[in-house]
């Protein structure tokens, strides 16, 4: 329960601050944080859609043996094995996977005041 001494403090506190002139509000500081967040908000999702296509590539390379185009011919190069072709799009994902994972331990340490 909520002391009656309590409440008249910050009915005081709020009388006080309304005759010093209210809460001052910042708008430039504000405009910056809200680009800032939406960059920032932006730039993860990409990354993150990047990582997940990438990822989807590397799973639908074809197996090892085979060519991808459901024929065979005698001339045709020897086909890449589907763990080789897979490589650099897994690596890819894995990149894009990462800086999504810096970007948003990055917020955390900016928002949380127990790490600086």
């Amino acid at each position: 329960m909520i002391r009656a001494d309590a409440i008249d403090h910050l009915v005081r506190a709020a009388d006080s601050g309304a005759a010093s002139g209210g809460i001052q509000i910042d708008f430039g500081a504000l405009g910056s944080v809200f680009v800032v967040a939406l960059v920032a908000s932006v730039v993860l999702v990409v990354l993150f859609s990047i990582g997940v296509r990438l990822l989807s590539i590397a799973n639908s390379a074809p197996a090892a043996g085979s060519t991808g185009t459901g024929t065979a011919t005698a001339d045709a190069a020897p086909p890449v094995a589907g763990a080789e072709r897979a490589l650099l799009p897994r690596l890819g994902a894995v990149l894009c996977f990462a800086l999504c994972a810096a970007g948003v331990l990055f917020g955390v340490w900016l928002i949380v005041p127990f790490f600086h």
